[in-house]
C-alpha cells in the first residue's frame, strides 16, 4: 500500500495537468475568434507604408435650408442628420469632428461634411464613399466608437495570445530554457529599440 508521502506528488502534477488544458483552451478561443479582424491590421498594416490605400468617390449638394442654421455644434448635428436622412443614409455610428461653420461624421464606410454658407440658410454636403480596401484601412484606424471598442479589445486579446503561448511553453521543460532567454533578449531589444531609434 502506497504511503501518502507518495501520493503527493501525483497530486501536484495533477494540478498542472489541469492548468494547462484550460491555457490551451483560452488560447485557441482568443486566436481564433480575432484571426479575422488580425488578418484585417495585418494587412492594411503592411500595404500602408507603400501609401496603398485604397480609393473614394464624393458627390457635393448644394442645400437650401427653409430656416437659417446656426453655427453651433447642436444646430448644425441636427441639420447634417436630417439632410442624411432625407438621402437615407445611415449614420447609426459614426465620429463627429466641427470646426468654425462647418461639421463632420465619418465612419469606416463614408464621410459626409456640411458647411453652413450664406448666413445660415444655405450650405454644401459633400459625401465621400470608400472602395472596399480602403474601408479595410478606415477599420485599421477604428474611425467609429464601436471599432474604436473592438479594437481595444484587439490589443488586450493579443497580448492574452502572447502571455498564454508563453505561459504553455513554460509548461513544457524541454522549451522552458528557450522561452526564458528569448522572452529575455525581445525585452532588451525593444528596450533598446525605443530608446535608440
Amino acid at each position: 500500500m502506497k504511503s501518502l508521502a507518495e501520493t503527493k506528488p501525483r497530486s501536484k502534477k495533477h494540478k498542472k495537468m489541469i492548468k494547462r488544458p484550460f491555457w490551451m483552451w483560452l488560447h485557441t478561443v482568443i486566436s481564433s475568434f480575432y484571426l479575422s479582424a488580425a488578418l484585417i491590421f495585418l494587412i492594411t498594416g503592411a500595404l500602408l507604408p507603400f501609401h496603398i490605400r485604397g480609393s473614394s468617390e464624393s458627390q457635393t449638394h448644394e442645400i437650401i435650408f427653409d430656416e437659417p442654421v446656426d453655427t453651433t455644434d447642436t444646430d448644425m448635428l441636427n441639420a447634417l442628420t436630417s439632410e442624411l436622412d432625407k438621402r437615407s443614409i445611415l449614420h447609426t455610428w459614426g465620429t463627429i469632428k466641427t470646426g468654425k461653420e462647418s461639421i463632420t461624421w465619418l465612419d469606416t464606410n463614408k464621410l459626409a461634411r456640411l458647411k453652413i454658407t450664406d448666413a445660415g440658410f444655405g450650405g454644401q454636403l459633400k459625401i465621400t464613399q470608400y472602395s472596399f480596401y480602403q474601408r479595410l484601412i478606415r477599420f485599421h484606424f477604428a474611425l467609429s466608437p464601436p471599432v474604436k471598442i473592438f479594437a481595444v479589445s484587439l490589443t488586450i486579446a493579443a497580448s492574452l495570445i502572447f502571455i498564454t503561448g508563453i505561459v504553455l511553453a513554460l509548461q513544457v521543460p524541454s522549451l522552458r530554457k528557450t522561452t526564458i532567454i528569448w522572452t529575455a533578449i525581445g525585452f532588451v531589444f525593444t528596450t533598446l529599440l525605443f530608446l535608440l531609434a
